[in-house]
């Protein structure tokens, strides 16, 4: 079986989650006996193809043009939608006149806005752009999930969040949920794992500084406690306002140590007691997995599929509340570390578990007649985390 994994064009100039669940559902895939390459033109050759897999559907301008490329040259499509939508964010962190208005719009309305602003912001025009402003973002998201041939969302939660946004379109594909994964390095007994000794207790928060990520509210919700914060991300690519507002209120005991290769990381999630990722939205988060399989207690919010993946071995807070987030991290930094979410993970969030469910899904999807797909025949479910 060959396939190709497609995504957005600046996956790899810009990393964020979906740039490691790419790459490593190929490795996975391909230690399978698997033929699997990325791609992240908008119209790549697909001789020989069998499936063609695209991931997030956040950028519909691009995902949209890849998968009626696909669909034109008659491959199987398997689609990991990704779909983290930041309506609440945008709702309750805009200056206030943006605010109301923003309660007042239905969040597709919302994401067709904020499309259209970032590719005047970005100076970026696309044919795909002009064809999804013209159909509308909802009616784009719609014909992306109804035309892929498999559905392969991170959670259920995420798959109910798609039939709530789009509650009157036909998206009834059979579908396999593929949890997120960690990578090997962070699979080995943590006790055998030395320390960063500049960093030993600390709270940790590894993710890109970003508004979303709120690295500003943790800043706040950790002054005056005494305890050491460190910061592990690069600025999202338009956060470097965010950024200096970050910087100008971080006292002495918070570390900045921009972005930080995967290599590094064990070491770094190993020195640390907590590990925060109190963002307004995550599909799974996938720092969050890797540091609770290193042994670290976790703060994060509700907000996405968390919950599904992580259900009572974490800490709460609600986003954007600097007193629930240091009531939060003083309560996470007080407990014992627990080990059961880590049990967990290894035996369910393995790439390698990943792929051998996401190679079965393109076989099924395969082996069914496209136009006869209904959503009752529904490909094997895997078991969210928190089951």
């Amino acid at each position: 079986m060959r396939i190709l994994l497609m995504s957005r064009r600046d996956l790899f100039t810009e990393p964020g989650g979906d740039t490691v669940q790419v790459a490593e559902t190929a490795r996975a895939l391909r230690a399978l006996g698997l033929v699997a390459e990325v791609s992240l033109d908008l119209c790549p050759p697909l001789g020989g193809v069998d499936v063609v897999h695209i991931f997030n559907v956040t950028r519909p301008d691009e995902s949209l043009v890849q998968l009626r490329h696909a669909k034109r040259a008659g491959r199987t499509v398997a689609l990991s939608p990704i779909f983290c939508p930041m309506t609440e964010f945008e709702r309750a962190s805009r200056p206030p006149l943006l605010r109301a208005i923003l309660r007042r719009s239905e969040p597709p309305t919302i994401e067709y806005v904020k499309l259209l602003a970032k590719a005047v912001k970005n100076r970026r025009w696309t044919r795909g752009l002009t064809r999804v402003l013209l159909k509308g973002y909802r009616r784009a998201l719609a014909e992306l999930l109804s035309s892929a041939d498999v559905l392969l969302p991170n959670s259920e939660s995420e798959l109910r969040r798609i039939h709530v946004w789009l509650p009157d379109a036909r998206v009834d594909r059979p579908y396999c949920v593929i949890p997120n994964a960690v990578s090997d390095a962070f699979l080995v007994d943590p006790e055998t794992v030395t320390p960063d000794p500049r960093f030993r207790d600390c709270i940790l928060c590894v993710a890109r500084i970003d508004a979303a990520k709120a690295q500003l509210t943790l800043v706040r919700a950790l002054r005056h406690t005494g305890l050491s914060l460190v910061l592990a991300g690069k600025p999202g690519p338009n956060s470097a306002s965010y950024f200096r507002r970050v910087v100008a209120e971080a006292g002495s005991d918070v570390h900045f140590l921009g972005y930080v290769p995967q290599a590094q990381l064990p070491s770094l999630y190993r020195s640390a007691r907590v590990h925060v990722l109190a963002s307004w939205m995550e599909t799974t988060g996938l720092s969050s997995l890797e540091a609770a399989a290193m042994g670290c207690n976790l703060v994060i919010t509700p907000n996405g599929d968390t919950v599904e993946y992580f259900a009572s071995d974490a800490t709460y807070c609600t986003a954007g509340d600097e007193g629930s987030l240091r009531s939060a991290i003083l309560h996470a930094f007080e407990s014992p570390r627990s080990y059961a979410l880590r049990s967990r993970i290894l035996a369910q969030c393995t790439w390698t578990n990943a792929a051998a469910r996401t190679a079965a899904a393109y076989a099924a999807a395969l082996e069914a007649s496209g136009p006869d797909l209904r959503g009752d025949h529904r490909l094997e479910r895997v078991p969210p985390i928190a089951s």
